[in-house]
């Protein structure tokens, strides 16, 4: 099989940087987890590898979402 994530698991939950991928293995996501929820600014990119858009997160929870003009 492909790659689909990769990143540090502790106690069981997603920590630190992580990244995500397509089943072609180009990377899909990237960003920060804490204690298995999403913080942080998580970058989001097509499957040519071109960035769509950027989320950022707190305590799990998506705060804004910005469409990237191509």
């Amino acid at each position: 099989g492909s790659l689909k994530s990769e990143g540090e698991l502790v106690d069981a939950m997603e920590n630190g940087m992580w990244k995500e991928y397509y089943d072609s293995g180009k990377q899909k996501a990237e960003g920060s987890y804490s204690n298995g929820k999403k913080l942080g600014t998580w970058k989001l990119f097509d499957e040519d590898g071109q960035l769509m858009r950027t989320q950022e997160w707190k305590d799990g929870n998506m705060i804004s979402e910005k469409m990237i003009k191509k």
